[in-house]
């Protein structure tokens, strides 16, 4: 698969709600073989039982370059000092579960573009559902590209490594 040195994703790029009969994923590598598993099998069973909707990213109609997995959920307010200001207990939050790109189109901004989109949508969910920040679990190693890129907030257990981030979606919303 030939990858281009310069991606237009507005033009080129499209999103879709996984589906077994629409693209062929039998064949997606990327770098952890937990997320090669998951978009094969997990994530189905995932949208079968409405835990999570995973979405494709498709280059020119043809190849699956990257997915991501979203939910519903929440932060409890006491988790970071940052939170303690919401009138509520628990802040209302989409969570951004798992994500990938293929191999060989990892360090063009595909995640990033991802990521990106993600926030996108939990700024659209807001004004219909309540979302007021976006949150994930990091993988060891990606929370510094998580904080330094996208100005996530992390919260760490009481050995120090950190366990989730977030981004208040404030700024957005206005």
């Amino acid at each position: 698969m030939l990858v281009p040195d310069v991606i237009d994703f507005e033009k080129d790029v499209d999103i879709f709600k996984l589906k077994k009969a629409l693209f062929d994923i039998t064949d997606f590598k990327c770098s952890n073989p937990e997320y090669e598993n998951y978009i094969k099998d997990d994530a189905y069973k995932d949208q079968a039982k409405f835990i999570a909707q995973t979405w494709v990213f498709v280059h020119k109609n043809e190849n699956v370059i990257g997915y991501v997995s979203i939910a519903m959920g929440d932060l409890n307010k006491t988790q970071h000092e940052k939170l303690n200001h919401f009138p509520h207990t628990n802040v209302p939050g989409l969570l951004l579960g798992r994500i990938a790109t293929r191999k060989e189109w990892e360090k063009h901004d595909v995640g990033q573009t991802m990521v990106e989109w993600v926030f996108s949508e939990a700024v659209r969910y807001s004004t219909d559902v309540g979302c007021r920040i976006l949150y994930l679990n990091p993988e060891d190693g990606v929370d510094t590209w998580y904080s330094e890129k996208m100005k996530f907030v992390p919260i760490k257990n009481k050995h120090g490594k950190v366990v989730t981030m977030f981004h208040d979606l404030q700024k957005y919303l206005n």
